[in-house]
């Protein structure tokens, strides 16, 4: 019998026990939120970044990248403040 073994069993162990990780004590932490800021927005945007050295030359391949978005604001909802 032959004897084989996924590679990919750890990086699925890892990615699970970062599902199970509580984060709510780092975001309280969070210095955006000093002064009584609150977050209205708070996502993760796919964004294509591209390069172009000149108005003239062909643009470049753009990559895809997640960029996180908050917005913030302060004061009463009826009347919030930016």
């Amino acid at each position: 019998g032959t004897n084989t073994t996924s590679g990919g069993s750890s990086t699925s162990t890892l990615n699970s026990s970062l599902t199970n990780i509580d984060f709510s004590a780092i975001e309280e932490l969070d210095p955006s939120l000093s002064d009584g800021y609150r977050i209205i927005y708070d996502r993760e945007c796919p964004v294509e970044l591209r390069f172009q050295e000149t108005a003239e030359s062909p643009q470049e391949v753009g990559t895809l990248e997640a960029i996180k978005v908050k917005m913030l604001v302060t004061g009463k909802d009826s009347s919030p403040e930016s």
